[in-house]
């Protein structure tokens, strides 16, 4: 627990993940947090009772995880007073840079990598930050990759990807 907050509950913890309505088809948002309040569903569901939504006034008494979309779209004051009806709000930032007012109003940051990781921790040392390892996209299916060369990368979204001239014409 951090200050008077409570973390956990009697039965199943529930948890929401919260998504902005106008980032419904990013990759952040399906990704991140559609796809793994899925596994989350699936692999635990004795002990967390999943919730994925848009609805931000309405969701309450919850651990909510904010996905990218959200940290985006909304002001520090309105974050806190999620936090303030909920268990917790932890920061999904994802390939945000993060803005102190924003990580102020979270209990916690949900980094994508060990680096990110650190970066809040050092940045930010009151508000506890965690690596969630990504998971693999479920809309791929297995496949038999062609063996005469790699023909596939994956960049991020290209407006946050630095790549040379010679590669950007070859991505799509």
């Amino acid at each position: 627990a951090t200050g008077n907050r409570v973390f956990a509950t009697a039965g199943r913890l529930p948890v929401a993940f919260l998504y902005a309505e106008e980032f419904a088809s990013a990759a952040s948002t399906f990704l991140r947090g559609g796809q793994l309040a899925e596994l989350l569903a699936e692999q635990l569901p004795d002990r967390y009772d999943i919730t994925w939504t848009s609805d931000f006034e309405g969701t309450r008494d919850k651990v909510v995880v904010l996905i990218k979309g959200v940290l985006q779209t909304r002001r520090p004051e309105e974050l806190a007073a999620l936090r303030a009806r909920n268990i917790a709000t932890v920061g999904s930032w994802d390939d945000l840079k993060s803005d102190p007012a924003r990580v102020a109003a979270l209990d916690a940051n949900m980094a994508v990598s060990q680096h990110q990781m650190l970066d809040l921790a050092r940045r930010y040392p009151a508000t506890p930050s965690f690596h969630v390892r990504h998971h693999v996209n479920r809309l791929i299916r297995p496949f038999t990759p062609p063996a005469d060369r790699l023909r596939t990368g994956y960049f991020g979204e290209l407006a946050n990807t630095v790549r040379p001239d010679s590669l950007g014409r070859m991505v799509e």
